[in-house]
């Protein structure tokens, strides 16, 4: 049997398919630009540390951060299966 759907995580998996409503909207752009901003706007005393980006969509912000901060350990995780799917490829 299987669990009930959840329209809000219908809708919110729908938005992140290929072609969908996140790519239209630019997503991948302003999440790229946010992850800059933050870049130069907070300043990390040491090069190890946790981060976890919280409603990573396809995960452009842990990718930066990954290739930013080599000795940091970035986690990233979202509500949506399709995001967390496209963002592994």
């Amino acid at each position: 049997m299987n669990p009930p759907t959840n329209p809000f995580l219908a809708d919110i998996n729908g938005y992140f398919k290929e072609g969908g409503a996140w790519e239209k909207n630019n997503g991948k752009q302003q999440t790229k630009l946010f992850a800059h901003y933050f870049d130069q706007t907070i300043t990390f005393t040491d090069q190890k540390f946790t981060l976890l980006d919280v409603g990573c969509a396809l995960g452009q912000a842990a990718a930066f951060f990954s290739r930013r901060y080599p000795n940091a350990t970035v986690s990233a995780t979202d509500i949506s299966d399709v995001a967390i799917s496209r963002a592994k490829n």
